[in-house]
């Protein structure tokens, strides 16, 4: 009776076992799955959150403010010139990178609805890359562009237009006219600190032209013989070298950038373009 007993609870004992070691440990993978999919969505959402009162600068020629793209709430606006145009956000699509659908009025044709399409994606420099495309035909695509602050797009403005004066009201846009006069300033400063001298300009000129042109005929121009020695040229000051032949000056003069050094040719004919004078020489290879 008594070894009935223990071989009963040895085989009751051997039957628990059994069934412990063959039960399959639960798995996790739905819970790990979910937060990688939270992870993909926080990513997409952070480059939004980056967009909200921000702007993108976009500069196609010179002597122009570009384009300013203003990042605010649920529409981007774009200005130009004298004029601003609203894009409303009508939907988002989100992971890695941000499709926009958006809706504007005409510009001149305010009863006349456009659609249009904005994908946003980011570099790992932070940089974004920017492909819009509008159903009346203005598609276009630009990689690289840097994600500005107020303070950095109106010294972006600025720098590439430095004759331009403001006299637009968008202060409801963030760029205040206290910012514009803090970039002229600065600026002003910089150029002032940079400048060479005239002496020096002088001689960058000669050494660029000497293989064409008599370095010892270039002289630069005085107050008082009516050949200008300082230039103003789309907000830039040059100083004015001329060639001086049987004491006559030629139909040209050399302009010479006072912060960059960089050396121009100019024609008479046209006191409102400058030619880079590696350019101007090639016609004499």
């Amino acid at each position: 009776m008594y070894k009935k007993s223990i071989t009963l609870i040895l085989a009751i004992a051997a039957l628990i076992l059994l069934i412990g070691c063959s039960k399959q440990p639960q798995k996790e993978t739905p819970k790990e799955e979910k937060t990688k999919v939270e992870k993909i969505v926080k990513k997409g959402d952070k480059l939004e959150e980056n967009l909200n009162e921000k702007y993108i600068h976009i500069v196609e020629n010179q002597n122009d403010t570009g384009t300013i793209y203003y990042f605010k709430n649920n529409e981007i606006i774009l200005l130009y010139g004298y004029h601003a145009d609203s894009y409303k956000i009508e939907d988002r699509k989100s992971d890695n990178n941000l499709i926009y659908n958006l809706s504007s009025k005409e510009f001149g044709n305010p009863n006349n609805t456009i659609n249009s399409f904005l994908h946003l994606s980011q570099n790992e420099d932070e940089t974004l890359n920017m492909m819009w495309n509008c159903e009346n035909g203005n598609c276009f695509e630009k990689n690289n562009l840097k994600l500005l602050t107020a303070e950095e797009c109106v010294q972006s403005i600025v720098s590439s237009y430095p004759s331009y004066k403001h006299d637009r009201n968008w202060e409801e846009f963030g760029l205040t006219q206290e910012l514009f006069n803090q970039a002229y300033d600065e600026i002003q400063e910089e150029e002032l600190s940079k400048q060479i001298t005239e002496e020096e300009a002088l001689e960058l000129c000669k050494e660029k032209v000497k293989d064409v042109w008599d370095a010892d005929s270039l002289t630069l121009g005085t107050d008082d013989s009516g050949l200008d020695k300082v230039i103003e040229l789309n907000g830039h000051k040059y100083y004015g070298i001329y060639y001086i032949n049987d004491g006559m000056a030629g139909d040209f003069r050399f302009c010479v950038n006072a912060s960059t050094g960089e050396v121009f040719f100019q024609s008479s004919a046209d006191l409102q373009s400058l030619t880079a004078i590696d350019e101007y020489l090639q016609e004499f290879n």
